[in-house]
């Protein structure tokens, strides 16, 4: 994956009743403006996506395997879905953020 870095459109939604697992690839590919993530991600699965800061669009951003802070650097977001889920994060969390 580490070769995609310029790669700008990703959708790795798939229909799927099982939990996929997503190794931490994604903060390297900082030049995506599109990203729709799997809706079922293995429990273990910690996301950083800080560095995304060119996303236009987000789907399916998990706040169970993501930091809802790393959002707040993604100016350009034209699109959000978050599912709310896991500890440490409400919706009060994210009004706090202020996105």
């Amino acid at each position: 994956m580490r070769n995609l870095k310029q790669l700008l459109y990703m959708n790795l939604c798939v229909n799927s009743s099982f939990s996929l697992y997503m190794p931490n690839f994604l903060k390297e590919l900082r030049e995506l403006t599109y990203l729709c993530l799997p809706r079922k991600i293995q429990k273990k699965v910690k996301m950083e996506l800080a560095n995304l800061v060119k996303l236009e669009t987000l789907e399916n951003f998990p706040t169970e395997h993501g930091n809802v802070r790393d959002l707040q650097g993604m100016t350009r977001l034209m699109t959000l879905s978050i599912y709310i889920g896991g500890k440490g994060c409400s919706m009060e969390t994210l009004l706090y953020l202020h996105l």
